[in-house]
């Protein structure tokens, strides 16, 4: 090997010339593989009007966006904001007829009450005795409601509702222990039917719309949903 500097420095030169020499290829690569690239791209858009949003594979089927998806800012409706569960007084309830009374409180009652008897009054002169078109009262329609949460529960909703009621065996002993079938199944109103033409003309649910408001209510002021909450229909026979 010579040790004469000369020879060094011209090695040197000659090594720096041999790298860029490999660069120039290297790019001239890269260069060839853009061009590739924008040539297929014009190729597949001259084949797809909406190319211009994505890239379209050579299966011709699979696309990929030019451009990230933007974030959907969550909607703050599906925010849940409170703890789930009882909330207010229904913390402190310890018996079924307390958590009945959160739901269909004095209002409700009182508004079943006031148009129930508005009913009875226009159907009394259909009746020879006067105790058979008797006004109803806030205990009776409470007791009513309490019968029918154990008809429910003793799966009786589709049962002749008259054999409920029959004494001869068929019915049920708390049923007509606790009320007499009278007038009052069959004239129980939630609304004034004086004016219920007028409100079906602007509401569907205008024969049941200001008990349904006031028990919707209710029910949000006595608990708190959590986001695992899961909303269906069902078909109810009863």
């Amino acid at each position: 090997m010579s040790t004469n500097p000369k020879d060094w420095l011209r090695w040197f030169e000659e090594l720096e010339e041999e790298e860029e020499d490999d660069g120039c290829i290297e790019d001239s690569s890269e260069v060839s593989d853009e061009d590739k690239a924008v040539e297929y791209c014009s190729d597949t858009e001259e084949n797809d009007g909406n190319s211009s949003d994505y890239y379209l594979e050579k299966d011709k089927l699979t696309k990929w966006r030019k451009t990230s998806t933007r974030n959907v800012r969550t909607k703050s409706l599906n925010i849940v904001l409170g703890t789930p569960g009882p909330i207010g007084d229904a913390k402190s309830c310890k018996d079924p007829v307390e958590c009945l009374k959160l739901f269909t409180d004095d209002k409700i009652i009182t508004a079943i009450v006031t148009y129930t008897n508005i009913y009875i009054e226009s159907r009394k002169h259909k009746y020879a005795r006067e105790r058979d078109a008797k006004l109803t009262s806030e205990e009776e329609i409470m007791a009513l409601l309490e019968l029918l949460f154990i008809i429910g529960s003793c799966k009786s909703g589709r049962q002749n509702i008259l054999d409920l009621w029959d004494q001869k065996g068929f019915g049920m002993e708390v049923v007509y222990l606790t009320m007499s079938y009278a007038i009052l199944l069959t004239c129980l109103r939630f609304d004034n039917y004086n004016d219920r033409n007028h409100r079906l003309k602007m509401d569907n649910l205008g024969k049941i719309r200001e008990v349904l408001d006031c028990f919707i209510s209710n029910f949000q002021k006595s608990y708190t949903s959590s986001e695992y909450l899961t909303l269906d229909e069902q078909l109810i026979a009863f």
